[in-house]
């Protein structure tokens, strides 16, 4: 089974646009012990402790959150010294060093699982997981959200989107798959 670009689409309900965007930053590595983010907005300090992800219940997924001017930012994990892109962001800036490249907007997806790409095999339905950021000046809530599989619109519910966390979860079906 193949599911085809996978989309989430913002529509804001309030274009007040802030200077800044609270973007979370996501690795998931059960074994790693220290993770920390570098990129052009911390000078590539590949140890800075503003900038050290942490995993808050052991799991192994690592997050931090900063406040991103609106633009693009190039960026890596730094995983126990070593310099890797990210695993769920597939833009990258095209150099020979492969840093990951994130442009922000507000509002924007921040992070998006299964990582959107144009086609990819699949042996079950996916649960599909984004985390929505936007500035203080914005406002986001369910009827702001839509979502789209296969470029056919997917009917969600208030259920799909938690409006303290940010985040959208929407369990896809078998059904949905091409």
């Amino acid at each position: 089974m193949k599911l085809r670009l996978l989309i989430l689409m913002l529509i804001p309900f309030q274009m007040v646009f802030s200077q800044t965007v609270p973007v979370t930053f996501i690795y998931t590595n059960k074994t790693a012990r220290n993770v920390y983010l570098a990129g052009n907005i911390n000078s590539w300090n590949m140890s800075d402790p503003g900038y050290k992800l942490t995993d808050s219940n052991g799991d192994g997924t690592f997050e931090f959150t900063t406040n991103l001017a609106k633009g693009n930012h190039q960026y890596k994990f730094v995983v126990d010294g070593a310099w890797l892109a990210d695993p769920n962001n597939p833009v990258t800036d095209g150099t020979e060093y492969n840093n990951s490249l994130i442009t922000v907007s507000d509002p924007m997806v921040t992070y998006l699982l299964p990582v959107d790409t144009i086609e990819y095999k699949i042996s079950k339905a996916p649960l599909i997981t984004a985390i929505v950021a936007f500035g203080n000046t914005t406002t986001i809530g369910f009827s702001n959200l839509s979502l789209k599989i296969n470029n056919v619109s997917v009917p969600i519910s208030s259920g799909n989107y938690n409006q303290t966390t940010k985040i959208f979860t929407y369990q896809s079906l078998s059904s949905q798959l091409v």
